[in-house]
């Protein structure tokens, strides 16, 4: 009956809104000739950052996709060669569960061990309340925090560059 099919629907439809929830469009940009960022694949004008990966996620972080989202960010650091830095922008997200936080601690515990930087920017007020109380903070630092992607640019193109390895000395 019509009613049954109606259920139905609106039971397909919420299964397919966490689907696509669950797995987040995690967009690499780049700077555009006009000066904004836009998504690689769809503005083929746009130019990477040497050194730096930026990484827009195009939905709120939560507990059942921060490790799909967690996946897809260290497959871009696994590039070669490694970026310096990793530039998550997460204006999507408007909250932190404490699984998303402890992703996000653990993610960045895994860059630092192969020396990548992870970066933030367009973080909302109450994710960033969020990453105080969860402790996040002490963890990521406040100097890795930026208002936007031009901004974390800036500061991560003024940066010195990183010291070259010198070769070991062989004692005689």
């Amino acid at each position: 009956d019509v009613m049954t099919g109606l259920v139905l629907a609106v039971l397909l439809s919420l299964v397919m809104l966490l689907y696509r929830a669950s797995r987040p469009y995690i967009a690499s940009m780049g700077l555009r000739p006009s000066g904004e960022y836009g998504d690689l694949e769809r503005h083929p004008d746009c130019q990477r950052i040497p050194g730096l990966v930026i990484l827009r996620l195009d939905a709120p972080l939560y507990f059942f996709n921060a490790n799909v989202a967690r996946t897809q960010i260290l497959a871009q650091a696994a590039s070669d060669p490694p970026p310096q830095a990793i530039l998550l922008e997460l204006g999507a997200s408007a909250d932190l569960d404490i699984g998303t936080a402890d992703m996000l601690r653990d993610l960045c515990s895994d860059l630092r061990t192969n020396q990548i930087d992870l970066l933030f920017a367009q973080i909302r007020g109450s994710v960033y309340d969020r990453i105080v109380k969860t402790g996040l903070l002490e963890h990521i630092s406040e100097d890795h925090l930026y208002a936007s992607i031009p901004a974390a640019v800036a500061a991560f193109q003024a940066r010195p560059a990183p010291a070259e390895a010198t070769p070991a000395e062989v004692m005689p």
